[in-house]
């Protein structure tokens, strides 16, 4: 079992801003698999806002795909996409809240939305992953020239 990745408070800054930087009809590799499985998306997208780690579309199978299942079965696939999955989003990665745009958002429009969400998420991913430097130690011969030039 991973450790939970903490929550960010929100307005604190992120290298991506506190707004979304992917646009409603932008849909990308997720237009697709949101057609034909949309439960798979959203558990993508909660996995990667979760762990920090990119999923793909598919790879969403688990626990928030059957919720978000038994959420449709019912009719309350759009409030499950919006007070759940995009409320964590929001959360993790401090935007702004949007809760009433949101809620439109997901109930007229809900196969764009959930693919805007795991395109953001995926994006705030690969933004967010830690930057690896690479030092060079200088050999003991040139650093006793530089205290000796000193």
């Amino acid at each position: 079992m991973q450790a939970p990745v903490p929550m960010a408070p929100m307005g604190v800054g992120h290298p991506m801003g506190p707004e979304y930087q992917n646009g409603l009809f932008s849909m990308g590799e997720s237009c697709c698999a949101t057609c034909w499985c949309s439960c798979c998306v959203v558990g993508a997208t909660e996995a990667m806002v979760e762990t920090g780690v990119v999923k793909q579309p598919c790879d969403g199978v688990g626990p928030a795909c059957a919720l978000f299942v038994l959420a449709s079965s019912i009719g309350l696939n759009s409030c499950y996409s919006t007070f759940v999955t995009r409320k964590k989003l929001r959360e993790k990665y401090g935007m702004n809240d949007g809760t009433v745009p949101d809620c439109l958002t997901h109930f007229f429009c809900a196969p764009f939305a959930i693919c805007q969400d795991y395109n953001e998420a995926k994006q705030r991913c690969q933004t967010a992953a830690p930057q690896v430097v690479m030092m060079q130690t200088i050999p003991v011969q040139q650093q006793m020239q530089v205290v000796g030039q000193v």
